[in-house]
């Protein structure tokens, strides 16, 4: 195989990659977490419910339309 320049562009391009996806596994394996947002704290108000969306079972209930009765 010969050792050209083009190899040397792929190799240096394969090594930084690995070498930033090991960083970044290093980071999220051995960082301190942090008390911010995305740390679990039940304070935050992106972690309680909401209830929109919420469907009572009274909305749920038929109703008569205006065409569909039957006399």
């Amino acid at each position: 195989m010969v050792f050209d320049w083009q190899n040397c562009v792929v190799l240096l391009l394969v090594l930084a990659a690995g070498a930033y996806v090991g960083w970044r596994s290093f980071l999220t394996i051995f960082a301190r977490k942090q008390s911010g947002c995305g740390g679990g704290c039940s304070s935050c108000p992106a972690s309680k419910p909401t209830n929109e969306g919420f469907v009572s079972l009274d909305s749920l209930k038929p109703t008569v339309r205006a065409g569909d009765q039957s006399s």
